[in-house]
């Protein structure tokens, strides 16, 4: 209940009768029985006139205070300004509301403030001057602990709305992120299927690639089986004229094994034989301006044999159309009473 909503302007004026002053105990009964504090002053120095149990317990003083000035008071209410405020209503007429806290008291064996809200009410008299100040004040306490807690709760729920804006705003990071996850994790599926299909057609060359090394090494374990039946020293030599192939028969005759000649450069070679005099028919094959050159030189063979070496100089030929290099056949002829035998 608040104090709007109890009747301010009182007439305490009786006539001089046992009926007024009879309902003038009425009233003060009435006014000690009231739930809110009560009291009047008159004149200019505030004197009290009445105050009610409740008033009472506000200023924590007894009955005994009735007629001193109201500065004697509130002198309980320390720093509340009561006596301005009476002289303010006095003077002008007008009523004035203010909110005071009591000094601390005991409650419940616990220190705590209590808070009113007091208001000033002037009354009239007949000629409408003012002639007594009604004071009365509600505890409003509860209601100031409650706006406070209000408060306190908005402050709360302001820094949970920050709060949850700020979730808000890293769980959209987040689904950002996760949606970039979900792009990165389609791309490196795409990128997977693409080094299995790789995967595949290496597996697939690597296949071709080792049929066709087989292929090459059958290839040239029957080229050595054919070079190695010939009665023939046979070697091979590229366009630069290194040595490709070394047979059997060319290392009995000169005593070279073919892991020694191989890469070598022909015209390098120190055996038995005079290479510098096969240079030019070597290179003459190699143009291709003849089909084989035949040359017999002296030599001697790995056992130091005096030997005349019959040399046949053919064009190696790739798919019938390109020279890609030269093969030599060699064959001793071993001098037998300064002939060859």
């Amino acid at each position: 209940m608040t104090l709007s909503e109890y009747k301010t302007d009182l007439d305490f004026s009786f006539e001089p009768s046992i009926s007024a002053e009879t309902e003038l105990r009425i009233l003060k009964n009435c006014l000690h029985q009231f739930p809110i504090a009560i009291a009047i002053t008159t004149g200019a120095t505030h004197i009290l006139q009445f105050a009610n149990p409740a008033f009472l317990q506000i200023v924590e003083c007894s009955e005994e205070i009735l007629g001193q000035p109201i500065w004697r008071v509130v002198s309980k209410l320390a720093g509340q300004s009561f006596y301005d405020h009476c002289t303010h209503v006095y003077q002008t007429g007008s009523p004035l509301s203010v909110n005071t806290v009591s000094n601390p008291h005991s409650s419940n064996s616990a220190l705590t403030d209590t808070c009113f809200q007091f208001v000033f009410q002037p009354q009239h008299d007949v000629e409408g001057n003012v002639e007594s100040v009604l004071i009365y004040a509600a505890d409003i306490t509860e209601q100031i602990q409650t706006n406070h807690r209000i408060e306190q709760l908005e402050g709360v729920a302001g820094e949970l709305q920050v709060t949850n804006e700020e979730l808000q705003t890293t769980q959209e990071e987040l689904e950002t992120t996760i949606e970039e996850f979900d792009v990165l994790v389609e791309e490196l599926r795409t990128a997977n299927d693409e080094l299995s299909l790789l995967n595949e057609e290496l597996q697939s060359l690597t296949g071709e690639l080792q049929q066709a090394s087989d292929e090459l090494n059958q290839s040239e374990l029957s080229l050595q089986s054919i070079l190695s039946s010939l009665p023939s020293g046979v070697v091979i030599l590229d366009q630069d004229l290194h040595v490709q192939s070394w047979s059997a028969q060319a290392q009995e005759l000169w005593g070279l094994w073919a892991t020694e000649v191989e890469g070598q450069h022909f015209l390098n070679l120190d055996i038995g034989l005079p290479i510098e005099q096969l240079a030019k028919p070597i290179r003459t094959c190699l143009s291709g301006a003849v089909q084989s050159q035949d040359v017999t030189l002296a030599a001697t063979n790995r056992r130091g044999q005096s030997i005349e070496c019959e040399v046949t100089c053919v064009p190696l030929i790739h798919q019938r159309t390109e020279i890609v290099g030269a093969i030599l056949l060699m064959q001793q002829k071993l001098f037998t009473g300064g002939k060859a035998a």
